[in-house]
C-alpha cells in the first residue's frame, strides 16, 4: 500500500495524498480466484470415499489461507484514507475514512523537520521510502518504491507542494481522548484504558494459521526430512497456542500510566494474570513518540532514552548491518512502550500528544 498526491483535489491551500489501493485490490483478485478453486477442491477430498485425507489437508490449506490473506488485507484499517498538508493553517491532518467529515489535526508544520529519501533494507532486499521526520525524532513513511526515480519524483513533488514555512500552531491544553479515563490527584496523573480486539481480525489469523499447519500437515508423504518436517509442524502448532494465550490474556485487560513529576509508571491488569510493568525517570526520558509506516504499522508508543532513540530510528528504517541484527532486536525489545491496539493512526497521535501534554504539566519538561 502506498500514498499518492491527487493533484484534482489540491485546492483551498491542501496537500492531500490518498491511499493507492491499486497493487492490493490486483493482490486480492489473484489471491480470490486461487482460494475459490483450491478451497472446494480440498473439500471435495476431504468428503470423497477414496479420497486422500494429505491432499486434502493440503488443497482445503491453501484455499483457507489464501481466502483468510484477502478478508485480513481488506479489514485492516489501521491506514488512514488521506493524510493532508494544510498550508494555510500550516498543520499536518488525518482523514481515517472518504465519508469522515471532520479532520484530525495531528501537529504543526512546525514539527516538521523535512522530507527525506531513504535507502530501506529487509530481507536482503532493498527499497526506496519517502519519510517526513519530525523534530522529536519521529518519522512518518509515506511512499515506498523498488524504483530510486519513482522515490525521488515523489520527494520533490511534495517538497514542492507543502510549505513547511507556514508556522501553525496547536492548543495548549489537548482534550483527553474518548477511550481514556483519567484520574488526577495532587501527587500523579493515572491514564487508564482498554485495548479494542477486533474480533474478525482476530478470528481469520487464528484461521490463516489454522490452515498454514493444515498445508504443513498435507506435504508429509513428500517430505524428505522427517525431522525437518516435525519441527516445521510443532513450530506452526505453537504459533497458534500463542495466539490462543494471548487472546485469553488480552480479555478484559486494563492498562495503566502513571505520571509524576519524577516518574512514569506503566502496568496491566487482566482477570488472570498482570502483565508486562516498567518505571522509568522523566529525566531519562528523550522522546515519547508513534512512528507511522506504511511498512509495518506501530501498535505501540514508546519511551525513549537517547541511546534507544538511536537505536530505535536505525531498526526501523532498516539501517542495522545483518551481523548485528539479532544484537539490535533484542536490545529494541527492551524498549519501554504501551501498547494501543487496534487504535486508528489519529487515535493513536492523539493518545501521544495527550501523554506529552500531561507529562509537561505535570514535570515541566517539553518538547518531547
Amino acid at each position: 500500500m502506498n500514498y499518492k498526491i491527487v493533484s484534482e483535489k489540491a485546492s483551498m491551500g491542501k496537500v492531500i495524498l490518498a491511499q493507492s489501493r491499486g497493487l492490493q485490490i490486483g493482490i486480492s483478485i489473484f489471491l480470490a480466484l486461487f482460494g475459490l478453486l483450491s478451497f472446494p477442491l480440498g473439500i471435495i477430498l476431504f468428503l470423497s470415499p477414496d479420497g486422500d485425507i494429505y491432499s486434502a489437508s493440503t488443497w482445503t490449506g491453501i484455499g483457507l489461507f489464501m481466502l483468510s490473506a484477502i478478508i485480513l488485507m481488506n479489514t485492516n484499517k489501521n491506514l488512514p484514507r488521506y493524510l493532508i498538508f494544510d498550508n494555510i493553517k500550516g498543520q499536518f491532518k488525518i482523514k481515517e475514512k472518504k465519508k469522515d467529515k471532520k479532520e484530525f489535526v495531528a501537529f504543526p508544520y512546525s514539527e516538521i523537520e523535512d522530507f527525506h529519501l531513504r535507502i530501506h533494507r529487509s530481507n536482503r532486499s532493498k527499497n526506496y521510502v519517502v519519510e517526513m521526520e519530525k523534530k522529536d525524532g519521529a518519522f512518518w513513511t509515506l511512499f515506498i518504491s523498488s524504483r530510486h526515480k519513482r522515490a525521488e519524483k515523489f520527494l520533490l513533488e511534495i517538497k514542492k507542494r507543502v510549505a513547511l514555512t507556514v508556522k501553525g500552531s496547536m492548543p495548549d491544553n489537548i482534550e483527553k481522548p474518548l477511550n481514556i479515563d483519567l484520574t488526577e490527584t495532587p501527587q500523579k496523573t493515572t491514564l487508564s484504558w482498554k485495548i479494542k480486539q477486533r474480533t474478525l481480525t482476530s478470528l481469520f489469523g487464528f484461521t490463516a494459521i489454522f490452515s498454514f499447519a493444515m498445508i504443513i500437515l498435507g506435504i508429509r508423504p513428500v517430505a524428505e526430512n522427517i525431522i525437518a518436517y516435525t519441527i516445521a509442524l510443532i513450530f506452526i502448532i505453537s504459533i497458534l497456542l500463542i495466539m490462543i494465550f494471548y487472546l485469553f490474556f488480552s480479555l478484559r485487560r486494563k492498562h495503566f500510566l502513571e505520571i509524576t513529576k519524577d516518574d512514569i509508571r506503566y502496568y496491566s491488569r487482566g482477570p488472570l494474570t498482570s502483565g508486562k510493568q516498567f518505571t522509568m525517570k522523566i529525566d531519562q526520558l528523550k522522546a515519547v513518540l508513534f512512528n507511522f509506516s506504511i511498512l509495518s504499522p506501530d501498535m505501540a508508543i514508546f519511551f525513549l532514552t537517547h541511546e534507544e532513540m538511536i537505536l530505535f530510528q536505525k531498526i526501523k528504517r532498516g539501517q542495522i548491518d545483518f551481523g548485528e541484527l539479532l544484537t539490535a532486536l533484542m536490545r529494541y525489545a527492551k524498549i519501554k512502550r504501551i501498547k494501543t491496539g487496534e487504535l486508528l493512526t489519529s487515535e493513536k497521535v492523539h493518545l501521544e500528544n495527550f501523554i506529552q501534554n500531561i507529562i509537561s504539566i505535570n514535570s515541566k519538561v517539553k518538547n518531547l
